[in-house]
Order: C-alpha cells, then structure tokens, then sequence
C-alpha cells in the first residue's frame, strides 16, 4: 500500500513539475510574440522619425541657400518616355519654381527681418518645402537617420530600405532580392506623396527581443527553479522517509531476531529449573542458571550498545587522549578478531607510524567495528594495513567480498542501515558499527571513507 501510495506522489510530481514548465514556457513565448510586435512597432516609429527629421533638416538647407546666397537656378525637365499630361505637370512644376527663385532673388537682397515681415514670405516657404518634399527624398539620407535609431533597438545587422511608387520600385534594390528579410516597416509619414510609401527590409535576431523581456524571462526561470527545488525536495524527503521507514522495520526485524534467542534460551534454562529438576540437584541448577545468566548477559550487551549508539546522536563521547602506538593498537585489535573467528584469514600489513593522539578505547572499537563488518559481509580475507602519508596516517580495512553497490554506498555509514536482505536472518547486525566508527573517527578528528575497485571493499580511516 504504501509503495502505491509512493508512486502516486512520484507521478504528481512529475506531472507538476511538467505542467509548471508547459505554462511558463507557453508564457515565455506570448511574451517574446508581444516584445517581437512591440519592436516591430518601434521600427516604424523610428522610420517616420528619420523622414521627418531628414526632410525637416533639407528644407532647412534650402531655404538657407535661397535666402542667404540669393542663387538662381533653373529645372530642367525631362520629356523622353513620357506622356503628354505627365510632359505638362513637369513645365507647370518648373513653372512655378521659377517664380519662387525670382522672388526669392528680390527677399534675399533685404535683410533676414525684413523678409519676414515682407506678405510673400510665407507662401514662398510653404512653396520651397513642397518643393523640397517632393523631388529630393534620398535613401541614404533617411539612413543616416534611422541607423543610430535601429542601433539604439539592438538591430544592427543588413537592411534596405526601398522607395514604392505605384507599386512599383522607383528608389532601392528590386522586391524579389529581399525575400529573405524576415521583417518589413511601412512608413506612415504624412511627408510622403499619396502615391508613395517607404519601406524597410530587415531582420530582428533573437537578443534584442530577449532584451525587452529579459525581467520576464529571469522571473520565469527563478519560478521554474523554485518549484523545481521545492518539489525535488519534498520528493527526496519522502524518499528518504520510505527508505527510513524500511530501515526501520529491517532493524526491528533483526533486533527482534537477536532479542528472541537468548530470551528463549533464557526461558528454557528456568524451565529446565522449575519442571525438570524435581530432585533440586544443585549441579544442575547451577547449570541452568549459568546457561540464564550468559543469556541475560548477550541482552545486557545489546541494550549497551544501542543506547551507547543512541547517546552518540546528542553528545559527543568523551575522549580520554593520550599518545598512542597504532601500530601495537592495530595488533591487539587483529589478534582479538583472530581469536574470535578462525573461518576466515586476517593479515596485517604495518609500517612504524609513530604514536598519535588518541583514546585507546574507542579507537580500538571503531577499528575492531570495521573489522568485524569485513568478517561478516566480506569475503574469505580481510586485510588490515597501516601506512603514512604526508602528515596523514592511513588505516585501512579491506575485504574482497566483491564490493557494495552503488544505491548502497551513499546511506552505509547512516544509523541502522544494512544492506537488505529481505527477511533472511544469516547475519547478525543491528546496522550501527559502521555508524559508530565515523562518529568515532570524526570526534578524534579525522575521516572514515569508503572505497569500492576491482572487487575490494576498502575502509579507509585518515588521522
């Protein structure tokens, strides 16, 4: 039940962690399509901007040079390939530019004031700017307006500009050439002819878009990351509650065990006592109650030790510190386990390390935990070896039992944990020797790390 429930929170997290990133991702791209037309609309703007600020700055000219230098100057008109009406607009046209340039040689002979104040002048200049806006528009002058513009927007790459009259190309490269701009601005400047419009080849690359919207952008990636930890998060949380939870019923499952048999010898003792020793034969009374006694004393030892595990959790053991020789303190300790265990063959490799600040008693303990995990879970040799590096001391305690997995390396040294074993009870183990030792270890300041190549286990304790 409780796996199906586990898999039940896997999937919604994973359906809310895909569901968050669809909704911002589909938001990021609303908003990258409203800054593109947004752009877009700049463009335009700043294309009406360079028309007017080049046709305001040529009539400017213009009229300076009418006025100040008082220069005559005729048109001359073209009849070649043209109609007769066409023919009549262009005589009447330089018609009246001859006048304007006769009265403007008569103003300019009278001061700047008194031009102003003279009843043809307005008409004059109105006549000069009409003059102006429709014979003399020059591509590469409303250029060198819009540029500055486009830069300040981020589009510096290639553009053209065209000029359209009839829907016909009359200034700029032909239509078909700049099918591979992916954008066109269409001038709305009232300064153009009805009949004439401007447009504007280019293309907008990916950064200036992102630049408009870049506050966006990092607030969607900043929300996306939070959910993603919160949910990451609360996923290895309940990860990590399930593996403990297992944890936990494997510890009781094997204290349990280990608690049963010496109560049950315990109880078989005493009843031996009571029901089969009706003569009270003192012998094997004392028997009985040695075999109880043991016993009770095996239970004794593991309520020691768990509640020794336990104390570790809220204070650090005290050290009695002293200098030590590791390499006498690793030979005791390998001749004790030898005592213990003739099965499985035990060797000491030992180089004169010096003597090391230390407590000799739960040194001896964090070694001998070390040695006693190789005997139980390694393979037919544990090899016990001593060395310096540096300023280090290396004690390492290996096994070639074929290594641990990988999923189990990271929660090895954790409290009650044991490799799973379903529930088979072939070794004893409450799963806090290795638990103790790094607790040990750190407390004489130094590390306990685990290393698994070519099929050995290696303890590797660094002081």
């Amino acid at each position: 039940m409780e796996r199906k429930k586990f898999k039940r929170l896997a999937l919604l997290t994973s359906l809310t962690i895909l569901l968050t990133i669809s909704v911002q991702f589909y938001r990021n791209v609303q908003i990258y399509k409203t800054n593109k037309q947004g752009l877009e609309l700049e463009v335009g703007k700043s294309l009406d901007k360079a028309i007017d600020q080049f046709y305001a700055e040529l009539a400017r000219v213009r009229m300076t040079e009418l006025v100040e230098a008082g220069k005559s100057f005729a048109i001359e008109v073209d009849t070649t390939g043209v109609s007769s009406t066409e023919i009549m607009e262009r005589v009447q046209s330089a018609y009246f530019r001859n006048i304007e340039l006769a009265m403007v040689d008569n103003l300019s002979k009278d001061s700047a004031e008194q031009s102003e104040k003279n009843p043809y002048w307005p008409g004059l200049k109105k006549r000069i700017n009409d003059t102006a806006l429709k014979y003399s528009l020059s591509l590469s002058g409303v250029a060198s307006y819009l540029d500055p513009q486009l830069t300040e927007l981020g589009i510096k790459d290639d553009k053209q500009l065209v000029m359209i009259e009839g829907g016909e190309v009359i200034r700029g490269p032909d239509l078909n050439s700049l099918s591979g701009y992916s954008s066109i601005a269409t001038s709305k400047s009232s300064l153009l002819q009805k009949n004439q419009y401007l447009q504007l080849y280019y293309d907008i690359g990916f950064m200036p878009i992102f630049a408009l919207g870049i506050m966006d952008f990092t607030f969607s990636i900043v929300v996306i990351g939070c959910i993603l930890v919160a949910l990451m998060t609360l996923y290895r949380m309940v990860y990590r509650q399930k593996e403990l939870a297992a944890i936990k019923d494997d510890f009781l499952s094997n204290i349990t065990h280990e608690f049963k048999t010496p109560i049950a010898a315990g109880i078989s003792t005493l009843e031996g006592i009571t029901m089969f020793n009706k003569d009270n034969d003192v012998h094997k009374n004392r028997k009985y109650a040695e075999l109880a006694l043991g016993e009770l004393n095996k239970m004794n030892g593991l309520v020691e030790k768990l509640l020794e595990t336990s104390s570790m959790d809220f204070e650090a053991p005290q050290l009695k510190l002293e200098q030590l020789d590791l390499t006498y303190l690793i030979k005791e300790v390998v001749e004790n386990h030898k005592l213990l265990d003739t099965n499985k063959e035990i060797k000491a490799i030992l180089e004169e390390s010096g003597r090391r600040l230390g407590d000799k008693f739960y040194l001896k303990m964090a070694i001998g935990n070390l040695i006693d995990n190789a005997l139980k879970y390694g393979g037919e040799t544990v090899t016990v070896k001593l060395q310096k590096y540096a300023e280090l001391v290396l004690i390492d305690v290996i096994d070639d039992g074929g290594g641990i997995d990988k999923k189990h390396r990271s929660y090895i040294f954790d409290k009650f944990y044991r490799v799973p074993t379903g529930n088979i009870h072939d070794v004893k183990g409450y799963g806090i020797g290795l638990y103790a030792a790094r607790k040990i270890i750190e407390q004489h300041m130094g590390k306990l790390d685990l290393e698994v190549k070519n099929g050995l286990t290696i303890f590797r304790i660094s002081l």
